[in-house]
């Protein structure tokens, strides 16, 4: 796989104002920053395979997982802070984000699984329409989008997996600096779900639908019984859910009920409660699952 030279831009039509993601900033990304702190060069930190995804995305193979840098969101305790917020990784292109997906096809992925994706929906869509892998393309975003970007990828898209991060505002504002997530990602999961309707797995590999997950923050119970009780009673029967243990307090922030990992008496309140909630399609994510060897290398990029 070559890495070289940039071999493609986003066009100064698509990206001199964006308002690709609910920020909504419109900046002129040929020529600044956006909001995402993404120019119009499609950077990405890793490329390899993934197995400590759902079992269901991972089967055999494992899931081939392409982590993008950068983000629309700011969420303090993110375990992946250094491509997120730094915006560490390498440019890569249309071309080597090409490059990037039949190789992980001849390494036998399961899937082509675009990681916090987003702010590069235009580079991606782009690629699609040059190369599309025989596998399931996976959209495993923070949930913050917009349903006209969503729309745009309706035939591009197999599997969505957005996180529900919150509830409640006032912590999406507090933890991820956005006021209007919750409005947002719910808006962006009915979208998900009316692009890819059905939920399809064959010989335990899933191939199209729609997975919600929700990572459970240390002393917010609550927030985690609202994001179950929503999804229970609008997206129960329509898509999967996973419930996920993973924080990692990887960084220091400013909030102390951050810096500590769940106590189990935390996860297993949660964990009784998804299942009084009767959800009986997804998956519970084991406790152990917060140690920090389940954090990718992003140094792993295959070439």
């Amino acid at each position: 796989m070559t890495l070289g030279r940039i071999s493609y831009k986003i066009t100064d039509v698509d990206m001199a104002n964006c308002f690709l993601c609910p920020n909504n900033c419109g900046a002129d990304r040929t020529k600044t920053k956006g909001k995402c702190n993404a120019d119009n060069i499609l950077i990405a930190a890793r490329a390899a395979l993934h197995f400590f995804e759902e079992p269901c995305l991972v089967g055999k193979g494992g899931s081939g997982t392409i982590f993008f840098s950068n983000c629309s969101m700011e969420c303090c305790y993110c375990q992946n802070f250094d491509i997120s917020h730094n915006g560490n990784g390498r440019a890569i292109g249309i071309n080597g984000l090409i490059d990037c997906m039949k190789m992980l096809e001849k390494k036998n992925a399961e899937n082509i699984n675009l990681v916090n994706p987003t702010h590069y929906a235009i580079d991606i869509i782009a690629a699609l329409d040059k190369y599309r892998p025989d596998i399931p393309i996976i959209w495993n975003s923070g949930g913050y989008e917009k349903s006209e970007t969503l729309l745009m990828l309706k035939d591009y898209i197999d599997i969505y997996l957005p996180d529900m991060k919150y509830s409640d505002d006032t912590l999406a504002h507090k933890y991820s600096k956005k006021s209007n997530y919750v409005e947002c990602s719910r808006a962006a999961v009915a979208q998900m779900i009316e692009n890819q309707s059905n939920v399809i797995i064959k010989n335990n590999i899933m191939k199209k639908g729609v997975m919600i997950r929700h990572l459970v923050l240390p002393s917010n119970i609550e927030n985690s019984k609202g994001v179950i009780d929503y999804f229970a009673e609008n997206f129960k029967d329509k898509a999967y859910f996973s419930l996920m243990s993973q924080y990692t307090p990887l960084i220091k922030t400013d909030f102390p009920e951050l810096n500590r990992k769940l106590k189990p008496i935390e996860y297993k309140i949660i964990v009784n409660y998804m299942e009084k909630c009767s959800i009986g399609n997804g998956f519970i994510q084991d406790l152990s699952s917060s140690e920090e060897v389940y954090v990718p290398d992003f140094n792993e990029f295959y070439g």
